[in-house]
């Protein structure tokens, strides 16, 4: 809605201003819309506690506690050594198996309290005329907010003003370049992606700075939706309960069924019933396997803190026997299989009076960010190619025209020549000096790659000499190929699941070893849950998909009979 308005009407349908909301306005929308953050359901320790006891083997130990306790009544009158020594073991296992299995749980939930505490964010916003920084959690629609180069952002909002900002948007779209955005009202409102005139909570600025107006907070922004449709989601019960729920059923059917038996042959052969009641009941007594639930609780609660050892944490015990049985994994492309940053993985100049450290120089000059990590993933990969090479960049002069998606090319001045860097295909049209067939072709043999080509020129005098090309990737994560090869070889399938292009997706899949057929979002939209479980047992690549899809994914393998592990941010 907000993407087709203009700013004027954005403000007004918002009831705000360029001066931000008053103080007593902020109380008022805090009542209506609540507070800045994603609902967490706060776990009661003695609901964790009790929760420990639900499992039908630890009700056929309670069944067993209950009879070792009557049983001493019923046949000597008085409580006996024997059925004392029985009730206390069984109350021992009892709760030492729900010691255990709640001790994990509670550390697990206080580290997690603890990871969101110390990473709180805060923001910048002007309210009243002034500006201040704020907890993020206590924005409300219709906040004035400055961002800059670094900022996450805290919640969804409407470009005001901006110089040349760049956003990070990976975490929702899974694309891996950057996106620049505007002011100008769309004429419709399209995908997130499509929205270059909104910026979404959990997103990061990479360059420049805006002023937003705030539209939705927690639950309503984008991936407050996310969040709502995960918590939505029905969670079956582990492979490990599966069956630890058949053996207590099991074990159950026997041990009555037995103990009928022995009571019926006992009546046959002219045994008192009460004499045969009590032989049923010790016999119940005798088969139930105490210590099974309690060597459970201890193998899992050794694995966990393997698994600590390793930086996981793990919530529940059971859970890590459901990583044990996965059949398949579903991985986000980026910055799960790949880094979240772009390299320079080839290049090539144009003729013999360039050379790769002059290309270098054009690069790492025409450009805004800043060695480690600040601005456009692309950019800092720049710098650190010509770092590399021992290239030392040259101060920016001025910045002639910034990059925009419209312009497709920066051009920055450095002394008495200016430094050219953008899409091939404009620097091409911009030098007059260029063998254009003979960059095209290399440009094309890039991107069949799935690589991102960037072209460089310089500019002296009237004239415009194009130097040469860089391809670059979001490489994959040392080890990942690795990883992949060792799950393939324990039986578990990989599949790749991304919101970028389904080139650059097949590409990265066959660098990591990930084999199989390519699916695009919008064909999964017109598939059924049961054509894509036909789909899926030859798909391994999804390209160009939302948070949405890979739900559907995640459903159809399920009822396909997998157990699947979803691992990345998006």
């Amino acid at each position: 809605m907000y993407a087709t308005l203009s700013v004027e009407n954005v403000l007004k349908e918002l009831r705000s201003s360029a001066q931000g909301l008053s103080f007593s306005e902020i109380e008022e929308r805090r009542k209506q819309s609540g507070w800045n953050e994603l609902p967490v359901k706060k776990k009661s320790a003695l609901l964790m506690f009790v929760r420990q006891f639900n499992d039908a083997l630890i009700y056929i130990l309670i069944g067993a506690l209950v009879l070792s306790l009557v049983s001493p009544y019923l046949e000597e009158g008085h409580m006996t050594k024997e059925g004392l020594l029985d009730a206390t073991v069984i109350l021992a296992i009892l709760l030492l198996n729900a010691v255990l299995g709640f001790v994990q749980e509670y550390k697990a939930e206080e580290a997690i309290a603890m990871l969101q505490k110390l990473t709180a964010p805060r923001t910048r916003v002007r309210r009243d005329g002034k500006e201040l920084i704020v907890p993020s959690r206590e924005l409300v629609p219709g906040d004035i907010v400055i961002i800059e180069a670094g900022d996450r952002i805290s919640a969804d909002g409407r470009v005001r003003s901006e110089s040349h900002l760049e956003i990070n948007e990976s975490s929702l779209t899974g694309e891996s370049h950057t996106v620049d955005k505007m002011i100008d009202a769309l004429p419709t409102e399209g995908s997130i992606a499509e929205r270059r005139n909104m910026v979404f909570s959990g997103t990061i600025v990479t360059r420049g700075s805006a002023e937003i107006v705030i539209t939705s907070i927690g639950l309503q922004t984008e991936i407050g939706k996310i969040a709502k449709l995960v918590s939505e989601t029905e969670f079956p019960v582990t492979p490990l309960e599966r069956r630890m729920r058949q053996l207590g059923k099991m074990l159950g059917i026997v041990v009555i069924s037995l103990c009928v038996a022995v009571v019926g042959i006992g009546l046959f052969r002219g045994l008192s019933f009460f004499e045969m009641l009590l032989v049923g009941v010790s016999l119940a007594v005798s088969a139930v396997p105490e210590g099974l639930p309690a060597v459970v609780t201890v193998c899992l609660a050794m694995g966990v803190r393997r698994m600590v050892k390793k930086n996981a944490l793990v919530r529940r015990l059971d859970a890590l026997e459901t990583l044990g049985s996965i059949t398949v994994i579903c991985s986000d492309k980026t910055g799960t299989i790949t880094e979240n940053r772009m390299k320079v993985v080839g290049s090539w100049v144009a003729d013999s009076s360039n050379d790769e450290k002059l290309l270098a120089r054009v690069l790492a000059s025409c450009n805004r960010a800043k060695l480690p990590d600040l601005g456009d993933p692309t950019e800092v990969g720049l710098l650190e190619y010509a770092k590399t090479l021992g290239v030392e960049r040259e101060e920016i002069e001025k910045e002639e025209v910034p990059f925009t998606s419209e312009e497709k090319y920066m051009q920055t001045k450095h002394g008495g020549v200016s430094y050219l860097k953008g899409a091939p295909e404009k620097i091409i049209a911009l030098s007059t000096e260029v063998n254009a067939a003979e960059v095209h072709a290399k440009n094309e043999e890039f991107a069949k790659r799935g690589l991102r080509v960037l072209g460089a020129a310089i500019k002296e005098g009237g004239k415009t000499r194009f130097i040469g090309l860089v391809a670059m990737e979001d490489p994959p994560r040392v080890g990942v190929k690795e990883a992949i090869l060792q799950a393939k070889a324990a039986g578990i399938r990989t599949i790749m699941i991304t919101g970028d292009n389904i080139v650059t997706a097949q590409a990265i899949a066959r660098e990591v070893g990930i084999d199989g057929e390519a699916m695009q979002g919008e064909e999964l939209e017109n598939s059924t849950i049961e054509e894509l479980i036909i789909r899926l047992k030859k798909v391994s690549i999804f390209a160009r998909v939302s948070p949405e899809h890979k739900l559907t994914i995640l459903t159809a393998l399920s009822k396909d009979g997998h157990i699947v592990a979803m691992s990345g941010d998006g």
